[in-house]
Order: C-alpha cells, then structure tokens, then sequence
C-alpha cells in the first residue's frame, strides 16, 4: 500500500532529439578515447546533466551502443 502523503517521485522523460544529441556526445567521447580501454561512467555522466537527473538514462544510452 502507499502512503498517500509520500507522493511517487516523478522523473522528467528525456525527449528523442536529446537522447540522439546524447548518444552523439557519447560516441565522440568514445571515439577520442578509443586508445583507452576502459572509460569509466562518470565520465559519460559529465557529458550530460540527463544522467544525473533522470534515473536510466545512461542505461539507455548504453544499451543503444551496446556497451557494457
């Protein structure tokens, strides 16, 4: 049951374009690292500011490249 004076957390839906926009940024981050053979998450999550404010972004950001 929920308490219905502790409202869900409602999560702002990042738009198609800025998911595209995002991915752009990631794969050039990727491709001027390609030497590197581990980039960690946080630096992906300092391209964006939708990593850090809405939860799975970067999952799906991930899933679209197919990393890991």
């Amino acid at each position: 049951m929920r308490n219905p004076n502790n409202p869900p957390t409602i999560y702002p839906v990042v738009a198609a374009p800025r998911m595209n926009a995002i991915e752009g940024l990631v794969t050039a981050h990727l491709a001027a690292n390609a030497a590197r053979s581990d980039i960690a998450d946080s630096e992906l999550i300092a391209l964006a500011a939708e990593f850090a404010a809405t939860p799975g972004t970067l999952k799906a950001i991930k899933d679209r490249l197919n990393l890991s």
